[in-house]
Formats: structure tokens, sequence, C-alpha cells
């Protein structure tokens, strides 16, 4: 594995990059045939820019949540509007969404959204280990993270910012990969870290793993790294663990991936754009709009389907039930068969829904636990 850092954000960001494959390889795109998606049917179109401009115009949401849609939307369609913390004007040269929005291989395709959504899982993970409260989801961010990914599929392995001859782009705290997972990568690079104290036990102290992780702890760390001789080969486990992380999005590309964060070290103290939504309520958004893109507010869909599945209707049996399995099978609770004794008073989820499991009739009492119908 080959890992190369650059400063893609001045001085008051560190710009990350990774990768696992030989850096002056250049990616190349797919370069299969697409339809042309033009604004007149972007709200229609199954993408990315369609997600944006939906959310944009769904009144359930908060103003601050349209507004970073909005930006999102913006960023995709390659309009040149956001200016970032900068203040900068980033029209792509190289992204043209009439030709390569939605495509194959594409940041912007729904199969690569979805994917998208594993790098989050593992962040979560990660953060919980570590004891950190989850970041959330920037739309704004997870469209630049688009764009950062997209410039790999046809560029040297590289930050974008760091190419102003392929035109500008916006500084922000940024980790691209390439060749798997993208945070499991960035977490590896822990082992140098670990190296380092066991050849001298006085670093221990600087061990993020010991003790309680706070941010004045985090800072003490990354201070006493960011000047050792491996700054250069750990810079992205510092971003996936400090405790300010906020406005992350993360995206894939082809075999290329990005997490992108607006976030600032200003005075101090850190400065966050558009942290809109969860990463849960971001997953569920994408999955959602996946499922019925044709759905005019699919969130309220969701939302609806989502209360639909937690309600429920109780039941009093009127004769011992016998517990299945979504198979059909008898569960078991240790050596004995599982049954509920008559009069019990059951929840029957779904609303009381009834299920149909090799043609008979069940209801759902729990996680993979149904009875029969005939018990009620």
């Amino acid at each position: 594995m080959k890992i190369k850092v650059t400063c893609a954000a001045a001085a008051v960001l560190t710009s990350l990059v990774l990768a696992n494959v030989n850096l002056n390889n250049e990616v190349k795109a797919d370069t299969k045939p697409v339809n042309t998606v033009t604004k007149a049917n972007i709200s229609n179109a199954k993408t990315a820019a369609g997600f944006f401009k939906r959310l944009s115009l769904d009144q359930s949401l908060t103003k601050k949540q349209r507004e970073d849609a909005k930006n999102a939307y913006s960023i995709v369609m390659n309009e040149g509007k956001f200016k970032g913390f900068y203040n900068q004007d980033v029209k792509l040269t190289w992204y043209h969404p009439e030709k390569q929005l939605g495509r194959e291989g594409d940041a912007t395709s729904l199969a690569n959204m979805q994917k998208a959504l594993l790098d989050l899982d593992d962040l979560v993970k990660i953060r919980k280990q570590y004891g950190l409260n989850l970041p959330k989801v920037s739309l704004t961010a997870t469209a630049i993270a688009m764009m950062s990914s997209n410039y790999l599929l046809n560029h040297n392995f590289d930050h974008p910012i760091n190419h102003p001859a392929d035109g500008p782009f916006w500084k922000d705290e940024e980790n691209i990969a390439t060749g798997s997972r993208q945070v499991s990568l960035y977490m590896s690079e822990k082992e140098y870290i670990d190296k380092a104290i066991t050849n001298n036990p006085e670093l221990k102290k600087y061990d993020l793993t010991s003790g309680t992780l706070t941010q004045a702890k985090w800072n003490r760390a990354s201070k006493y790294w960011e000047n050792s001789a491996i700054k250069d080969k750990i810079r992205h486990y510092l971003s996936m663990t400090n405790p300010a992380q906020n406005s992350i999005g993360a995206a894939r590309a082809g075999n290329n991936s990005s997490i992108d964060m607006l976030q600032q070290l200003y005075n101090g103290k850190y400065r966050h754009m558009y942290p809109s939504f969860t990463i849960a309520q971001y997953k569920q958004s994408v999955n959602s709009y996946i499922a019925n893109p044709e759905e005019t507010n699919f969130i309220q869909a969701a939302k609806n389907s989502k209360n639909d599945s937690a309600a429920y209707k109780k039941i009093r049996l009127t004769r011992k039930a016998f517990v299945y399995n979504k198979h059909g099978k008898l569960v078991k609770k240790g050596l004995h068969i599982k049954t509920l004794k008559r009069g019990s008073l059951v929840k029957a989820l779904k609303n009381g829904k009834i299920v149909k499991i090799k043609g008979k009739r069940y209801y759902q009492i729990g996680k993979n636990e149904f009875i029969k119908v005939a018990t009620y």
C-alpha cells in the first residue's frame, strides 16, 4: 500500500490522500454511452441530482436542510454557485453533467450512492468504538465528495485542488482512497502510531485509544504526531477520530472513494457548514429515493412506511400458540419449543397485517417470530 499526503485546504485544514495502487497509474473512466440529462427533466432523473432536487423542494424539511440540498444540486449540476468557506468561484472544467450525470461508475449514480452508505456504516462503527459523537451528513459535502471521487476516474490519483491546471476546486478537509472500503484503509494507519509507542513507551500518552478521547486529548496527540516523523502516514487516522468531525459527505466512483468534511478550524474552534441530517436520516432518505424514485415526496413516504412498520395491534390468544420463524419452522428456546399461553396478550406487528408463509396465515409478533392466525 502506498500513501501520499498533500495539503488541499490552506494552512488551517489538513487534506488527506490514501492509495493502495501505484499513484502514477491513471484510472480510466467508463465510456459507456448514456442518455443526455437536461435541467428540464432533472427532477425526474434517477440520479443524485434528482435526489437533491426533490429534497430542496420538500416542505417537510427545515429551511436549512432544503438550502443544503439546493447547494448539493447546484454542485452536481456544475452551476458554479456554491462558494464554501473561502468564497471561491468553482466551475469544474472536467465535469459535464449532461454527459456524465448518473452514468455507470459515476458517483452520482444511484448504485454508487447506495454503495457509499457502507462507508458511513464503517464510520459509525469507528466513532462508537472510540466513544465519539456521530457526525451529521452535509448534502453539500456529499456532492463535493462525489466530484472528488469523479475526478479520479480520468485523472492521476490526487486531490483536484492540487492541480489548478484542471480548474478550481473547493477547499475542505478531504480524504480520498482507491481499492477498498475507505474507512478501514484510513484506520489502518494506526499501526504507525502503535509501532512508535512500542519503540518508545513514553508516547503512550498520545495513544487515542487510551482512556476517554476528548477534544483536548485529540488536540494534544494530533499536535505531537503532526510534528513527528510519521506525520505523513497518519493524517487519515487523525481525521477519522477527531471528536469535532461534522458536516461530512461520503461518495464512491468506480474503484475510488472520498469522505469530505465542510469544517474549518478558526481561532482554535471548528466551524461547520450544513450539518443537516443524521447519518440514519440520510441513509433512510437515499434508500427511500432509490426504492421510490418517482415518488414526489419520498421522504414522507419513507416516514409513513416506517410508522406503519412500527404500529401494532393487540391480540388476545384463545388457545396456546406455537412460535414459528420466517420459514415456518418452530422456534426453540433452549431444548424446548417456544410457546405462548392461552389468554396472553400479544402485539401483532404492522398493524396486525397477516403474512403468508408456505400458504399458511401468520401474525408477526417479533423479529423472525410468528404465530398462526388460528390461535387468535
